[in-house]
């Protein structure tokens, strides 16, 4: 009966580390996420206008499947130089800014905020 107690606690565990873990990883890039709007002279609140609500759901996918993390923290950092050619958002964000005065429009400027 302990032997079934104990296996039911870690896999309960496991479960709940995991949980935590998707949570951590979804908060990062939803960060990551942001910052790269802004470095790209784009405005994050562009991810909660209506009229692009489909965009911001591409790419908030896209961003939370990425595998370039690494690349991406050391970019938004200011620690590599060149383009963003890394990043499954690059053309759209390349994109929107050619939108011109839209409300997706931001000040210019790196965003090193976490």
């Amino acid at each position: 009966m302990n032997g079934y107690v104990i296996a039911i606690t870690l896999v309960f565990t496991a479960a709940a580390f995991t949980g935590l873990f998707l949570l951590y990883k979804s908060d990062m890039s939803q960060r990551r996420m942001r910052r790269m709007l802004r470095r790209n002279g784009l405005n994050p609140r562009i991810l909660d206008e209506h009229d692009f609500e489909t965009i911001a759901k591409r790419v908030r996918h896209r961003c939370e499947k990425c595998q370039s993390e690494d690349v991406c923290e050391r970019w938004l950092a200011g620690e590599l130089p060149g383009a963003n050619d890394f990043c499954p958002n690059a053309q759209l964000f390349r994109d929107l800014k050619q939108v011109g005065d839209s409300p997706a429009r931001a000040g210019t400027g790196s965003d090193t905020r976490h």
